[in-house]
């Protein structure tokens, strides 16, 4: 009788640890089965890649053929990049944020020396360049400024990677003094889900 009681109380005890730890302890004939939750929480997520082969954008007039433009006197001149060639940025985005995204793009400071922030478009990659003696930028190019200006403003998720790779161009009003010193410019791409 001593062992049976001992035994009873030995089971009751690792049964009442079993169910006060959250462990479930399933009993019966064969086969025994018992379920488990599982739970999946995906946070909202941007993510943004801005890349090119240089790791920079170059304007260097020393090795431009058509600087000066000596065949269209009138300013403002309009030059593409010497390095890298279109497109000059690659920018990929990818959010599951269901509501959509915001892609913007601003520049920090002005140049120097005669050469604005605002001198300085972007457009979507392969954009013509806008004309010689044009005083406003053609097509799709526009100016940078320090605030944010909309690249694209989307109102679902994006479908796995979305492309959105750029072009520059540098508007040369004459009025640049040469050498410099000109300030580097750093150009911000920011993703925002809403």
């Amino acid at each position: 009788m001593k062992k049976f009681l001992l035994f009873t109380a030995v089971v009751l005890m690792v049964t009442g640890t079993a169910f006060a730890t959250g462990n479930a302890i399933a009993f019966g004939t064969n086969p025994a089965s018992q379920t488990m939750p599982v739970q999946v929480s995906i946070p909202k997520i941007v993510f943004i890649n801005v890349d090119n082969s240089n790791h920079q954008v170059t304007f260097d007039f020393s090795t431009m053929a058509d600087y000066p433009d000596t065949t269209n006197a009138a300013y403002p001149w309009w030059y593409l990049p010497t390095d890298p060639a279109s497109p000059n940025v690659n920018v990929k985005v990818w959010t599951n944020d269901n509501s959509g995204y915001t892609l913007t793009a601003k520049g920090d400071q002005d140049f120097g020396s005669g050469l604005a922030l605002s001198d300085l478009y972007y457009a979507p990659a392969g954009e013509a360049k806008t004309a010689n003696g044009t005083s406003a930028a053609g097509g799709n190019w526009t100016a940078f400024s320090t605030s944010d200006q909309t690249i694209v403003d989307a109102s679902s998720k994006t479908n796995g990677f979305e492309t959105y790779n750029q072009d520059y161009e540098l508007k040369i009003d004459g009025d640049e003094n040469a050498g410099g010193p000109f300030n580097t410019v750093t150009i911000t791409y920011t993703i925002t889900g809403k």
